[in-house]
């Protein structure tokens, strides 16, 4: 049987040792791809991140770009506690004076007293509730469910009814509160009682009947059904609803309460909602802007350069951003640059807003507008700045950083491959190198004990001469 056998214990020769240091020889150009494959990925991930930032300035620019953004107006009330007052279509600028004469409720009906409570039985049978105009809604009222709780429970699991039930108690008894769930005059509601024929029952449920058409001033009206009245500008409007809706045309009214004082609701051109989309356009710029900056610089004190340092795509996508930035539009008469608007240009290529120039800017809603959304397909001079850079990172985002990160894929790709191929090569080279040095220390321990014999030999012979 084969003795278990390691290279170098017979001969004393390292063989492990020896063929390690000679792998880290030929694994040279492993550790070459490999830094090179880490310097693909970081520039890869590097651009990457680029596109996000460019995506970033083409979707702000086309904010810009849009007309809805320059004709979008606001409401504002001198009295939101009494008209509240928002922006439901394309209201004109203007103002308008509102007086709340009264507002819209709902009818409200109390049953009488009842000094058994809540529990004590009303009667059976069907309660068929009329809601303006529309198909009464009939509600089997059985035994076991004819009590004050009861009728109230079987009306709140029928929304379709158009009103809600609750109970009231005082020292008095219990009483049945109901309530229309809509506001108006249109949705004042009836109450009959009737048996299976639909004929009217004479007593027990019919304790609730109530018609308001019939009994306006009976004490159980707790409260009568009304429309909201408002004068707007001096016109009376009527409402079944304290929300008025495109009254004012493109115009949303919320009446919360009566006010004998015109409360004023002015419409206006959407100034600060502009100026937050071009603080946004601003800051996806200076954020692309500092980004480039960053990868591109090299840092003289710690010796490094940015992943992007000398990139030929990187540099071409700074100056055509800042060329954009300084280049004049034909859109609009008044506005042909960007620093007149007040895009102040800073030295590290960043961008400052400059508040004085843009106010002055805004008393030429028009220009500024047409300045910024303009679009010229075939004079490429005279498209808005919106367009321009909306279309500018477009192109760069399914140009030149699409092309620059395939390319980075398939280097990175080639490279892999490479290191397999490298690797292969290795592992046989491995294989080689042990043969030969296991060889090598096979034979040198075969010499030493020759040589040891022979040693042994020569002395036995000196002793017999």
């Amino acid at each position: 049987m084969a003795g278990i056998s390691s290279p170098g214990i017979g001969s004393g020769l390292d063989v492990n040792t020896i063929v390690n240091q000679l792998m880290a020889v030929e694994s040279r150009p492993l550790s070459l791809l490999a830094q090179q494959k880490s310097t693909l990925t970081t520039k890869f991930n590097a651009f990457s991140l680029l596109q996000s930032y460019v995506d970033n300035v083409r979707d702000n620019a086309a904010k810009l770009a849009s007309p809805a953004l320059w004709s979008q107006t606001t409401a504002t009330s001198s009295d939101a506690g009494s008209v509240g007052a928002s922006i439901s279509g394309k209201p004109a600028s203007g103002s308008y004076s509102i007086v709340v004469d009264r507002l819209a409720q709902s009818q409200v009906v109390t049953s009488d007293r009842n000094p058994a409570g809540a529990s004590a039985t009303v009667g059976a049978g069907t309660l068929k509730i009329e809601v303006g105009t529309r198909q009464p809604v009939l509600i089997e009222i059985g035994d076991g469910e004819d009590t004050l709780e009861g009728i109230r429970n079987k009306i709140n699991a029928t929304p379709a009814a158009g009103v809600t039930a609750s109970i009231v108690n005082d020292t008095g008894g219990a009483r049945l509160v109901l309530q229309g769930t809509g506001t108006g005059t249109a949705n004042a509601f009836r109450v009959t009682a009737v048996d299976g024929d639909g004929a009217p029952l004479a007593g027990g449920l019919a304790a609730l009947n109530f018609d308001p058409a019939q009994s306006p001033n009976d004490p159980r009206l707790a409260r009568k059904a009304q429309d909201a009245l408002v004068r707007i500008n001096g016109v009376e409007v009527v409402s079944t609803s304290n929300t008025l809706e495109n009254t004012v045309d493109g115009l949303k009214l919320t009446l919360s309460k009566a006010s004998s004082t015109p409360v004023e609701v002015s419409v206006a051109a959407d100034t600060e909602g502009m100026k937050a989309a071009l603080n946004g356009f601003i800051k996806a710029y200076n954020d692309l802007n500092t980004y480039l900056n960053k990868e591109t610089r090299y840092d003289e004190a710690s010796k490094k350069a940015g992943p992007l340092q000398g990139d030929a795509g990187a540099r071409t996508l700074q100056s055509q951003l800042r060329t954009l930035l300084r280049e004049p539009s034909g859109a609009s008469s008044v506005f042909a640059r960007l620093p007149d608007i007040g895009f102040d240009i800073q030295q590290n290529g960043s961008v400052q807003l400059n508040q004085g120039k843009l106010s002055a800017a805004m008393d030429k809603l028009g220009e500024l507008a047409r300045a910024f959304t303009h679009e010229s397909a075939g004079t490429p001079a005279s498209e808005g700045f919106g367009h321009r850079f909306r279309n500018l990172a477009a192109s760069l985002t399914e140009g030149l950083i699409s092309s620059r990160n395939q390319s980075f894929r398939d280097a990175i790709r080639r490279n892999e491959q490479q290191q397999e191929r490298v690797q292969d090569r290795l592992t046989l080279v491995h294989a080689r190198l042990l043969k030969q040095y296991t060889a090598l220390d096979t034979k040198i321990s075969s010499l030493a004990s020759l040589n040891s014999y022979v040693s042994q030999q020569m002395a036995a012979l000196s002793k017999k001469g």
